[in-house]
Order: structure tokens, then C-alpha cells, then sequence
């Protein structure tokens, strides 16, 4: 019924990966096409209504993945298994809190402000938060892997 490492809920919760992999990509492209309108200069006619929609696509996708991150949480407190209790409270508690409270606060301090439309077509604030947010996907994957292997 449950795996041998703690943790192993991590490992198979699709919602956490999908969700995961969808806003990486869109952050990267976001990125990559908000310098490439820096740069060249774009109209902002051409380029308002797309960045529109994509950031608000960008805002719902993070808002699934919190909730996916509170789900792991809830899964871990609940399963019944004192190692996977053990496991998902050091990794808030323990030496390494920083990194889990950043993977769990910034999606949803960022994305906070795609919710209005005049905040979604500023180019200036959607570069630094898509940026942040690449930063936050790079800290989600050490949370998974160093923490998972420094606790085993």
C-alpha cells in the first residue's frame, strides 16, 4: 500500500508534475518573448492581447499548482504512515524551511497580481514575475531531490 521511502507521493502526484512542467515551459517562453519585445521594440498594439492571455493562463495554471502543493501536504498529514509525516515536517520545519516556504508562497504572492488586466499587459512587471518564477521552479526541483536525498 505505501512505498518503502517516504516522500513517494511526490514522485507520482500528476497534477503536481503536469502543472509543474506546463508553467515551466510558459515561464520560459513568456521569457524569452518578453525580452524578444524589449529588444526589437514591438508595438504594444501587436502584443497586448496575447500577453493578456497568456498570463492569465500563467496565473490559473500556478493557482493549480499551489493547490496541488496543499493536496501533496494533506495526502502526507493524513496517510496514517509516521515516516511520510516525519518527511513532509521536516521539510517545513527542518533546517531546509526556507526553500519550502518559498516553493509554497511565491506562486501565490506572484500570481496575485495577474489578476487584474492592467497588471497582466505591463510588460515590465510580467518580465520580473515570470523570471521569479523560473527562479521558483529551479527551487521546486531541489526541494524534490536534495532535501528527498539529504533525509534518506
Amino acid at each position: 500500500m505505501y512505498d518503502v521511502l517516504p516522500g513517494w507521493h511526490t514522485t507520482i502526484n500528476p497534477i503536481y508534475y503536469v502543472s509543474g512542467k506546463l508553467l515551466s515551459i510558459i515561464a520560459i517562453v513568456l521569457f524569452v518573448w518578453l525580452i524578444a519585445i524589449k529588444v526589437f521594440k514591438i508595438k504594444k498594439e501587436k502584443y497586448q492581447a496575447a500577453l493578456n492571455i497568456a498570463n492569465l493562463v500563467f496565473c490559473i495554471l500556478s493557482t493549480v499548482l499551489l493547490g496541488s502543493y496543499f493536496v501533496e501536504l494533506v495526502v502526507a498529514l493524513y496517510a496514517g504512515y509516521i515516516y511520510e509525516q516525519f518527511s513532509f515536517l521536516s521539510r517545513a520545519l527542518g533546517p531546509y524551511w526556507m526553500i519550502y516556504l518559498g516553493m509554497m508562497w511565491i506562486p501565490l504572492l506572484l500570481t496575485q497580481f495577474f489578476w487584474r488586466k492592467k497588471n497582466r499587459i505591463n510588460i515590465n512587471l510580467a518580465l520580473l514575475i515570470v523570471f521569479i518564477f523560473n527562479l521558483h521552479m529551479w527551487f521546486e526541483r531541489i526541494y524534490i531531490t536534495i532535501i528527498s536525498l539529504i533525509r534518506n
